[in-house]
């Protein structure tokens, strides 16, 4: 692990790579950190930029997009609640005359506590991680969804 120390820009490095299939329902496609402080406590604000193309072998489409998240885990004191948001904007390329298949495949983002479980903002419990989840409505639906990312906190 890398410590650093105040305010930093971080690029992934590469591509990766992760199989989609028809999903109904939310589930996982990846993890991320938050921020902390130097004894491992999430604290702060961080933000993801997340360029990724979807690639379709079954029904023959790709989309190219960039999904932006936002946490502000210092939302967390006794006052407040941590703030996640996310927003996707993406182009589409495919033969969709009804726009079902360029809105088939949709994200969200969710906290985690450190056990990996849902952060529900029970009173005494502090996010620890990002999970970037999907679903594709779209039947029969198979591909590769390649992504990097750029963090900032």
């Amino acid at each position: 692990p890398v410590t650093i120390a105040g305010h930093a820009t971080y690029k992934s490095f590469g591509i990766r790579n992760l199989d989609i299939t028809q999903f109904t329902g939310y589930g996982p496609a990846f993890r991320l950190p938050l921020s902390t402080n130097s004894l491992g406590n999430p604290q702060r604000d961080i933000s993801y930029n997340i360029d990724y193309i979807y690639r379709s072998t079954a029904s023959n489409l790709s989309r190219r997009g960039n999904l932006k998240v936002i946490v502000d885990v210092d939302a967390s004191t006794s006052l407040h609640t941590p703030i996640v948001q996310l927003s996707d904007d993406y182009e589409f390329a495919g033969s969709d005359s009804n726009e079902v298949k360029a809105t088939a495949l949709d994200f969200r983002a969710k906290l985690l506590l450190a056990n990996g479980s849902y952060y529900t903002g029970s009173v005494g419990t502090t996010p620890y991680s990002l999970v970037i989840e999907y679903t594709n409505s779209l039947s029969g639906d198979s591909g590769k969804l390649l992504y990097s990312y750029t963090v900032s906190f």
